[in-house]
Order: structure tokens, then sequence, then C-alpha cells
């Protein structure tokens, strides 16, 4: 099983804060996965092939066909706020 100092030093490097009360369930989940890793490490996979992609991969490409579009001054027209060439929008922090 996972050691209490190596939760900790995960949560740490996750960023996480972990309370006492989490910690057994923490460590006894990694547990699992850790174990689950093992089963996995000992099936024989030296006959399969690499998977790149679970789903059939395959390029499409679609023809862009030019249209005609508004101009920069008739954009500016109908916006709400502007102040010259420039437009005014709320505050983005």
């Amino acid at each position: 099983m996972i050691s209490k100092q190596t939760i900790q030093k995960i949560a740490k490097l996750s960023n996480l804060e972990i309370k006492d009360q989490e910690m057994e369930q923490y460590k006894k989940e990694l547990s699992d996965i850790l174990d689950f890793f093992k089963v996995l490490e000992g099936i024989n996979t030296k006959d399969v092939d690499p998977l790149l992609c679970s789903t059939p991969v395959e390029d499409v490409v679609f023809n862009d066909k030019a249209k005609p579009c508004l101009s920069v001054e008739e954009i500016i027209d109908q916006f709400p706020q502007k102040k010259g060439n420039y437009l005014k929008t709320k505050t983005i922090l």
C-alpha cells in the first residue's frame, strides 16, 4: 500500500489539499490503481501491433469558397458603442 508521505507528496505536486480523513481513501484508491497496472504488465502483448487511435482516422477536406463580406466601415457602423475606428466592449479581466 502507498504510504501517507507519498500521498502528501502527490497532493503537493498536484497543488491539492487533502484532509486527514481523506488520506486513507486516497491511499486505497491509488494502491488499487497501481495494482491494476501490475496486472496489465503481466499481459503478453508481444504479437500485438501498437494502436495509434481507437477509431478509424480519415482526413476530411472541405472546399473553401470565398464569399463577399462586410467592409470595415459597415462593421463599425453596426457596432453599438464606438469611438472613431475603435469598438468599445465590456472590460475583460
